[in-house]
């Protein structure tokens, strides 16, 4: 029996299928708090159910020209910025009034994954939003530039910018010798890695 996709299930959804949405939202449930988790993570679940409430009931105006998952990530977006609305000084330097996330807990594992980490937080947002989205959910950057409302080559342009300021922090963060030949030998490949620990933190039943 084949798998149903996202538009299957929305569209069973449409049709009084109650339980279609809740697998879209087991589906995406961890994509989608990660996405909050490393920036405010004291309010990480409430976001999370946000978004979900907010594709409940946005689902009637979705037509599918992206994909459900971007439709999904467009609304944690305008959720996040208007939370940090809300805490400007997150914006800044997110995370300066949380208590330690379940990403850093994890990412201390490995050495290249804690300072991998590290360095993504010294990035300025927008920069830390197109990797993460890139390089963890295995976006495209067209669909990047749907989620986020930019143009494809502005994608392109900020994951340039965010590989070159991951390279700069690694290098003042890491002193001369085989660690910091791997991070920086093998940047995109660890940066990839570090998407199933980041998913496996937030791994948990949704709601």
């Amino acid at each position: 029996m084949s798998v149903p996709s996202d538009n299957e299930l929305l569209q069973a959804w449409r049709g009084g299928d109650g339980s279609a949405f809740e697998e879209l939202t087991r589906r995406h449930y961890v994509s989608i708090r990660r996405f909050f988790d490393l920036r405010v993570a004291g309010a990480a679940d409430d976001l999370t159910q946000q978004t979900f409430l907010g594709a409940l009931e946005a689902a009637s105006r979705f037509r599918g020209d992206a994909s459900f998952r971007t439709f999904l990530f467009a609304i944690a977006h305008k959720q996040l910025l208007r939370s940090l609305r809300e805490r400007p000084a997150a914006i800044e330097r997110f995370g300066v009034d949380e208590a330690p996330t379940s990403l850093s807990m994890i990412a201390v594992r490995q050495q290249e994954h804690q300072f991998l980490l590290m360095a993504l937080t010294q990035l300025p947002l927008e920069l830390q939003l197109v990797t993460e989205l890139y390089y963890w959910e295995n976006l495209r950057t067209a669909e990047i530039g749907e989620a986020l409302s930019l143009n494809p080559s502005t994608v392109a342009g900020r994951l340039a910018r965010a590989r070159e300021l991951l390279g700069e922090h690694l290098t003042q963060m890491t002193r001369p010798g085989p660690l910091r030949d791997r991070l920086l030998g093998d940047l995109e490949q660890i940066t990839r890695a570090l998407g199933p620990v980041t998913a496996g933190a937030n791994t948990r039943t949704p709601p």
